[in-house]
């Protein structure tokens, strides 16, 4: 994608869009308010895969908790303990460990927005808490088989809910974990083998056992919120600078997830690792901006510059509207190069500063004529105005002179 802006000293950013490959990334959209437990499928299209014949099968779904849910499936205090979401009003929550349920599982997936291509790059991120309400206890469970699997089908069942046999593709490298109110980061970098459509999160491995002690009989219940995957990004974009106009680029505008997420670096072609540039002459600049190690977004900066940037306005002094074929129409002629303009309109005035034509179309003149009758020698005012690319918004712009009819 190429941006062509015309700079006259003024502040420019060019900004894309986020760009989460997973919707409803933290729970908020629902399609009615939870009013018991497992019914994530009410934070469309989060579902869980179907625990078929498991003793457990009522337990075998994800948990949506929200604050519109005014008891046990609410946020932030619920029947499992008291935790506010990270962001926004919900959050989802599974059980990840449950010693008086062996290998019991259930899990989170989702369609993703569009499927993965083939050798590309995707940032992986979630957050998760292990609920408070076991605040200072050991706990027999160690988050580094948590984690996120890509696949091309819906995983629609999961025989006993059991582990499923899957290695994820992204897993947490976390040592134990005490519960407390403290929101957890899990990420990764992912290159896709491409026709990836499904996520599915959660518990991957067997259980963990050690000497804990009590809390050895009570499951371990986790929440998570923010679940994100984005795709690495290449941009070409090209920019023309008026003569002596500068442009003030902050790096950090680029993508929204630059502000949204933390841990991104930046890095210059010259070895600079500001997130901030100011361009004011030609110049060919390369922009890496990297996160954890593994993703490495690239724009490429093509900066020229232009003498002028003004439209050229060209239109006679007089001319002959006697249908003999030859200068008949009045009509001022523009030359703009690769300036951007919108909105343009011609007007012509009597000399009582009456409009006696108006046009909006580049290609239409005035035939000397005003409600059907020709002008006779009469001088008469014109003015062109148009609206011109100026950085993040448009400049209005003037032009006029006088006419002559001559018959």
């Amino acid at each position: 994608m190429k941006f062509f802006v015309f700079l006259f000293g003024l502040f420019f950013q060019v900004s894309l869009s986020g760009q989460n490959l997973i919707p409803n990334p933290s729970f908020e959209k629902l399609s009615s308010c939870p009013d018991n437990f497992y019914q994530i499928a009410k934070a469309p299209p989060w579902f869980s895969p179907d625990c078929v014949n498991a003793t457990y099968v009522d337990h075998g779904y994800a948990v949506l908790f929200n604050a519109c849910h005014t008891s046990f499936a609410s946020v932030p205090a619920n029947v499992v303990c008291t935790q506010p979401a990270r962001t926004g009003l919900g959050y989802a929550g599974i059980t990840v460990f449950s010693a008086d349920k062996l290998g019991y599982r259930p899990y989170l997936e989702t369609p993703l927005t569009t499927s993965l291509q083939t050798g590309k790059k995707y940032y992986f991120s979630m957050y998760f808490n292990i609920c408070n309400r076991y605040t200072g206890l050991p706990i027999c469970f160690v988050p580094d088989s948590l984690g996120a699997v890509f696949t091309g089908s819906a995983i629609n069942e999961n025989i006993n809910c059991r582990p499923l046999p899957l290695v994820p593709d992204i897993h947490a490298r976390l040592p134990q974990i005490t519960p407390g109110p403290e929101w957890h980061k899990v990420e990764g970098c992912f290159t896709a083998k491409g026709g990836e459509k499904y996520i599915t999160i959660g518990n991957f491995a067997g259980e963990k056992f050690s000497t804990c002690g009590p809390i050895d009989s009570l499951p371990i219940f986790m929440f998570v919120d923010d679940v994100s995957l984005i795709p690495e990004v290449s941009k070409a974009i090209d920019t023309t600078l008026c003569a002596d106009a500068s442009w003030n680029l902050d790096a950090t505008t680029l993508r929204d997830e630059y502000k949204s997420m933390d841990g991104w670096s930046y890095r210059w072609s010259d070895g600079d690792t500001s997130s901030t540039r100011v361009f004011n002459k030609a110049v060919n600049e390369t922009l890496t901006v990297s996160k954890a190690g593994c993703f490495n977004d690239v724009y490429q900066f093509n900066i020229r510059t232009e003498p002028s940037c003004a439209c050229q306005v060209f239109a006679p002094t007089a001319f002959t509207p006697n249908n003999d074929g030859l200068n008949d129409l009045f009509l001022p002629q523009m030359k703009c190069g690769a300036i951007e303009i919108s909105n343009y309109s011609l007007s012509v005035y009597n000399r009582w500063g009456q409009r006696i034509f108006y046009s909006t179309d580049r290609t239409k003149g005035w035939d000397g004529k005003y409600k059907g009758i020709l002008a006779g020698n009469e001088v008469f005012v014109w003015m062109v105005q148009y609206d011109k690319k100026d950085g993040p918004g448009n400049t209005r712009k003037s032009v006029s002179g006088t006419i002559t009819t001559i018959r």
